[in-house]
């Protein structure tokens, strides 16, 4: 990490040397005189978060004690399992993004979205439904919106609805086998895999779905935004607006890039950057 004074325009560096967890970093988000440091890189086992006092440039890194770390490191092994599973633990692999809101820091990973309290020191563990992984966040003081892809398993669907019986003496499908048809009972309320968006709020705990089932986003985002009534989406291969009040895409825009680094809204345009490109749109013709 770099640290550049404007004024005298002399650089630092950073390193593990002077107190980094790694010298890996994927993400910051800075709040007043405090640097939060997300650590890790994509597609590795090791990760965390910590924190910069700007004003005595003194180092805090977050990690579990030494007696409930895992012993193994592969992510699928059950030692790494069980440590996910733990509510009251700082994130150990490649955090994907830090923000902050009053009193709370937010964390993403593949181990799910864990929240942090600077005035109590408690971590927490933000409970989703089964199936749901989350993949971005955009904290606010009442709620969050979360956007997930989600699987089910045939045998373990993610929620259920009910299906009601087909009418007395309704055919068959041609291709149906004797004692097969239609499910009279439950199915399904995801496919195998799909993604969307939720909300959560605080008070009381609810969630509540934002996208229908089989959401026509083309993939599930990873960057949030929030301006206006609007949500502005990122994902593999496409920046969206969604309209929260129609509860629905409004314009889905293709793009040449896998992954969108940084989304923003300023000025009259929304501004995206990927393939190492900046690139902006017109707000006004989104609508």
């Amino acid at each position: 990490m770099i640290e550049v004074d404007k004024a005298s325009r002399k650089p630092r560096h950073w390193t593990q040397d002077d107190g980094l967890l790694l010298n890996e970093i994927s993400c910051l988000c800075l709040d007043g005189q405090t640097l939060w440091i997300g650590f890790g890189q994509e597609d590795a086992d090791a990760g965390g978060v910590g924190k910069l006092d700007l004003a005595t440039s003194r180092f805090t890194m977050f990690t579990a004690p030494i007696a409930r770390m895992p012993e193994v490191a592969a992510p699928h092994m059950p030692a790494v399992v069980d440590y996910q599973r733990q509510a009251d633990v700082p994130p150990r692999l490649t955090l994907r993004k830090i923000d902050v809101s009053p009193d709370q820091v937010w964390t993403i990973s593949a181990e799910g979205i864990r929240t942090y309290c600077p005035s109590s020191g408690a971590w927490k563990l933000l409970s989703l439904p089964g199936g749901m992984h989350p993949t971005a966040f955009l904290p606010a003081p009442e709620q969050v919106t979360v956007a997930f892809e989600a699987w089910a398993h045939p045998m373990e669907p993610v929620a259920r609805v009910k299906i009601p019986p087909e009418p007395a003496g309704t055919p068959a499908p041609d291709n149906a086998s004797a004692g097969a048809g239609h499910p009279t009972d439950f199915q399904a309320a995801y496919p195998l895999h799909s993604c969307g968006i939720a909300n959560c709020s605080f008070t009381p705990r609810q969630w509540s779905m934002l996208t229908e089932n089989g959401s026509t986003l083309p993939a599930a985002p990873t960057s949030v935004l929030a301006h206006g009534q609007d949500l502005w989406l990122a994902g593999p291969g496409y920046v969206a607006v969604f309209d929260r009040r129609r509860e629905a895409p409004r314009r889905i825009c293709p793009i040449e890039g896998r992954s969108v680094d940084s989304l923003h809204v300023f000025g009259g345009y929304v501004w995206a950057k990927f393939n190492r490109h900046l690139y902006r749109a017109p707000l006004a013709a989104t609508q």
